[in-house]
């Protein structure tokens, strides 16, 4: 889903400094939108990959999961 919170302190930037008008606007906006799209996808991806490396390495080297017991 795309969140423009992001962006939102910008929008003066680029309409004020910059000078775009509507639609040059919403062309970073949507440039922002298939930016953040492929940005979340690869932290998804690379938190897979770092948990399948660290299950290796643990089942190879014997180390237990340890349950403990956390007061919040």
């Amino acid at each position: 889903m795309f969140r423009a919170e992001p962006l939102w302190h910008l929008l003066g930037l680029i309409t004020g400094v910059l000078g775009f008008d509507g639609t040059g606007t919403a062309l970073m906006l949507t440039i922002f939108a298939l930016q953040d799209s492929f940005g979340t996808a690869c932290n998804v991806t690379g938190d897979g990959a770092l948990t399948l490396i660290l299950t290796g390495y643990a089942e190879k080297h014997g180390i237990q999961e340890q349950k403990l017991d956390a007061v919040l």
